[in-house]
């Protein structure tokens, strides 16, 4: 989890310090940083309440200039294509997502799991893109969630 480093990194913090205040065991912390093992809710809340964030700041991938670019790129493009870049990323994630519950806990799964974070997170950015249209944003809240709804669950895949 980079996110959990780069909290604690800067904060100025050891993992030995970050565990004590969270009131885990070092080892923990050093597994969880190296994406060797995945918290446990329970973990997670320790933890994000010792850094003094909401469990969703660690959960989140730091994506940065890549995300900033895409989100630029997407300005001129039509609603149709903003859809269609969604079904394509969605796709994306779904079939890294598949391959990660296939493998067993190792270093592959691992570099596959942060893969599909950042996928995850471009998923995401088409999603901000799309809700932010004046197409889709016209009317009442109720007509803005209608139109989002129907957008994204024509090219949702099922779940």
């Amino acid at each position: 989890m980079d996110t959990l480093r780069e909290l604690r990194k800067s904060k100025g913090w050891s993992i030995r310090h970050l565990a004590e205040r969270a009131g885990v065991s070092a080892d923990t912390v050093l597994q969880a940083e190296h994406g060797n093992r995945k918290p446990g809710t329970g973990t997670l809340q320790k933890l994000s309440h010792a850094l003094g964030v909401e469990v969703a700041d660690l959960l989140a991938e730091p994506f940065g200039e890549y995300r900033k670019a895409g989100l630029a790129q997407m300005d001129s493009l039509t609603l149709d294509e903003v859809l269609m870049i969604f079904e394509s990323r969605s796709a994306a994630y779904e079939d890294l997502k598949a391959r990660v519950d296939k493998l067993e806990p190792g270093a592959e799964r691992t570099h596959l799991r942060r893969e599909m974070a950042q996928a995850h997170g471009r998923l995401m950015d088409v999603i901000s893109e799309l809700l932010m249209r004046p197409e889709i944003r016209a009317g009442t809240h109720e007509e803005t969630d209608a139109r989002s709804r129907t957008a994204l669950l024509g090219i949702l895949p099922p779940t």
